[in-house]
C-alpha cells in the first residue's frame, strides 16, 4: 500500500485519551490541510492524517493500482485496520465520502465526522445533495486552466489566505485523480452512502462551513433529522468547504468535544 501518513504519537504512559483520530482529505488536496490539527496539543489523542495516492507528495503508483474509489477504499481499509486502537474517522469532501464507504469495514470504528460531504444515494443524487456551482467542475477536469483552478478556490474558500496552499496541492495532484473520479461515478462504484450513514450505530458528526457554496445545507439538516439520536450537525460561521484549515480554532474545539463524547 502507498498511503502517505503524518502521525502524531502519544507515548503510552503519558497518554490521556484513548482512540486514534484518522483524517482523510478531499480530491486534489493533501494531508497538509490537517497540519494544524495534527500539531495541536489541545487534542491528546494519537492522530494520523493520510494522503491518498496521487495527491500531495504521495505520487508513487503501481501499475496494478488506480485512483478509482474502490481502490482507495481497499487501501484505506487495509491501512486503518492496522491501528490497534479505537478509531475516530474524520473526512473532508471526497475524504468524507470515502470514510462513509469504508465505515462498516473498520471493526474498531467508534465515531465518524464528515465535512463538505453530503452522503449520496445510489443512484447518485448530485442535484439534491449539492448546490449548482459551475466552478466545481474544475475538480472533474483532467487539464483545467490556471484561471479555472484559481477560480474554483475563490468560491470554495471563505478564508482566501489559505488559497495558495490549495492551488499548490491541486497542481501537484496527478491529473488522473480527477478523471478517475468521473470514471468512478460512471461505473457506479459508489455505494449508497446515505443508507450507510443513517444505519451506522455510532456517534456521527456533520460539520458544515456556513459559506460552503457547494453543499446543500437543507439536505444535511434533513439527514440529521432522519438519523437516530446519534448525529449532530454543527455549523461554523465565516467558513467555506475546508473547516480544518479555514477555521482551525473552531474546528479543533468541535473535534475535541466530539472526542469527549465518543471516548
Amino acid at each position: 500500500m502507498y498511503l502517505e501518513k503524518k502521525r502524531m504519537e502519544v507515548i503510552a504512559e503519558n497518554r490521556k485519551e484513548k482512540g486514534t483520530v484518522v483524517f482523510i482529505h478531499g480530491l486534489c488536496s493533501s494531508n497538509r490541510i490537517f497540519d494544524n490539527i495534527i500539531e495541536s496539543d489541545l487534542i491528546s489523542n494519537p492522530k494520523e492524517a493520510i494522503s491518498l495516492i496521487g495527491h500531495g507528495e504521495n505520487q508513487e503508483l503501481k501499475k496494478t493500482e488506480s485512483f478509482l474509489v474502490n481502490d482507495y477504499c481497499t487501501q484505506l481499509i487495509a491501512e486503518i485496520n492496522l491501528i490497534d486502537d479505537a478509531v475516530f474517522l474524520v473526512g473532508n469532501s471526497l475524504g468524507g465520502h470515502l470514510a462513509i464507504e469504508i465505515a462498516n469495514e473498520i471493526p474498531l470504528l467508534k465515531g465518524l465526522m464528515i465535512m463538505g460531504t453530503p452522503p449520496l444515494n445510489h443512484p447518485l443524487n448530485f442535484e439534491e445533495a449539492f448546490l449548482s456551482l459551475p466552478e466545481m467542475q474544475t475538480f472533474l477536469s483532467e487539464n483545467p486552466t490556471d484561471k479555472d483552478v484559481d477560480g474554483v478556490y475563490n468560491v470554495a474558500l471563505f478564508n482566501k489566505e489559505v488559497k495558495d496552499k490549495f492551488v499548490k496541492d491541486f497542481k501537484k495532484a496527478n491529473p488522473k485523480v480527477r478523471s478517475s473520479a468521473v470514471e468512478s461515478f460512471e461505473k457506479g462504484l459508489w455505494g449508497n452512502q446515505k443508507e450507510i450513514f443513517l444505519n451506522l450505530d455510532l456517534p456521527k458528526f456533520i460539520v458544515h462551513g456556513q459559506n460552503d457554496p457547494s453543499v446543500n445545507f437543507k439536505y444535511l439538516k434533513e439527514l440529521q433529522k432522519t438519523s437516530r439520536d446519534n448525529c449532530e450537525l454543527v455549523v461554523i460561521e465565516n467558513c467555506g468547504h475546508y473547516p480544518s484549515i479555514e477555521s482551525p480554532k473552531e474546528f479543533i474545539e468541535i473535534l475535541s468535544n466530539a472526542l469527549k463524547k465518543v471516548f
